[in-house]
């Protein structure tokens, strides 16, 4: 029974990238291009404001971290604080500083800056089996470069001490055409 639990400790079966970041590895992911990212994407200014009433100014956030070390501001943009009454749309828009951040980077054709800080975590954290979720929704070449970046990265990340699967969520009104880019992406890999 023992090893059983052992093995559970070891396993996440479910998590998504842009929730994998904590606040040090998104300072250090956006502190030389916090001026070029566009906050504007998925729309995470505008849904910050509704949300919380406030509208961020994420280049002044990082300009005083950058000038301080000081994380906290940082922080409380993009850290859910657990509730007993679970506000999904809170949570859901302080994901979005994240996936602004991490979007910087495939833009410029890099994944690697944004998986290599979760998978070395992930690492030093003790696990050995993770399964990575990502719900990038586009379509055509783009949605398969996309995936198809972040599968190759994860597939390249895996050895005898670590694997990483990597699953793609299909927004359900494009389904029958992304299944059909999936399949591609998955005959290329075969």
């Amino acid at each position: 029974m023992h090893r059983k639990l052992q093995k559970l400790k070891e396993t996440d079966l479910h998590v998504h990238t842009v929730g994998c970041y904590h606040p040090q590895q998104l300072f250090e992911m956006a502190k030389d291009c916090y001026r070029e990212i566009n906050w504007m994407r998925f729309g995470f200014l505008e849904r910050y404001r509704d949300v919380f009433g406030v509208q961020p100014d994420p280049v002044a956030v990082f300009e005083r971290a950058c000038n301080t070390l000081d994380l906290q501001e940082l922080e409380e943009i993009s850290v859910y604080q657990y509730s007993a009454k679970g506000q999904f749309e809170e949570f859901n828009t302080k994901s979005l500083f994240a996936a602004a951040i991490s979007g910087y980077y495939p833009d410029r054709e890099k994944h690697e800056p944004i998986l290599s800080p979760i998978v070395q975590r992930h690492r030093k954290d003790g696990l050995k089996y993770v399964e990575y979720r990502n719900a990038f929704a586009t379509s055509g070449e783009e949605f398969k470069d996309w995936h198809g970046r972040f599968a190759e990265y994860l597939k390249d990340a895996s050895d005898q001490e670590f694997t990483a699967r990597y699953i793609i969520r299909l927004d359900s009104s494009q389904a029958v055409p992304l299944l059909a880019a999936v399949r591609e992406l998955i005959q290329k890999e075969a």
